[in-house]
């Protein structure tokens, strides 16, 4: 679906409770009919982008009752479309998940967590480099206070074995011992993996998370 099309239907469902939608192409400049939008009972929200210009139909939504967004294929310049969209919106979000995470970029990711104060669960797939990055940020306990549930998806055992040659174990580690203290409850961190690839997981690791298995495909 064109971003056009996408604006089209939503201003027609104003009362729309949940949506998904993937992007093909966006109109790399406004349109007349694409004005701002509000959707006041909006609280489910799956995005998939395929391609994306810097005008992006998230810089028309307000969303004020959103909970859950889920959002793939991040093109850097996406992450300042949708800290737009959530500062503006002034919602309570509790659920953020990014899928195919891999170029991070340090300032959008700051204001996306700085519009999400209430986030209480982040799902993260992508390149290791990238959810590293980003759980470096939130490391600091003041970022996201409220955060309990990170959760890590591996669908494929190539990814598994690229992601713990390296130090990410290390970095989740120092993550859940940075957070957990007398001032904020520890946290829930699950690694969904393929039942075969279990074994990749560093033994020390196993001691900080829980593992969830997924079927295999």
């Amino acid at each position: 679906m064109r971003g056009a099309d996408a604006h089209e239907y939503l201003k027609d469902s104003p009362n729309i409770v949940s949506c998904h939608f993937t992007l093909a192409t966006t109109p790399p400049c406004a349109t007349p009919s694409n004005g701002p939008l509000t959707l006041p009972r909006l609280q489910r929200l799956r995005l998939s982008v395929k391609n994306v210009y810097r005008t992006h139909l998230l810089q028309f939504l307000t969303t004020p009752a959103l909970e859950y967004l889920a959002i793939s294929c991040l093109f850097p310049n996406v992450f300042f479309s949708l800290a737009g969209m959530l500062g503006r919106s002034s919602c309570h979000l509790q659920h953020l998940q990014i899928s195919d995470l891999v170029n991070l970029d340090v300032d959008g990711i700051h204001l996306i967590l700085a519009a999400t104060p209430d986030l209480r669960m982040l799902t993260l797939t992508g390149a290791s480099k990238a959810i590293d990055q980003l759980l470096s940020i939130v490391a600091d306990s003041t970022v996201l206070p409220r955060l309990r549930h990170i959760q890590i998806v591996y669908p494929a055992s190539e990814c598994v074995e690229a992601s713990f040659e390296d130090a990410h174990a290390n970095q989740i580690a120092e993550l859940l011992r940075s957070r957990s203290n007398h001032h904020t409850p520890a946290l829930d961190f699950t690694i969904s993996i393929n039942s075969l690839d279990t074994t990749l997981l560093p033994e020390e690791l196993r001691h900080f998370v829980k593992i969830q298995t997924l079927p295999l495909s």
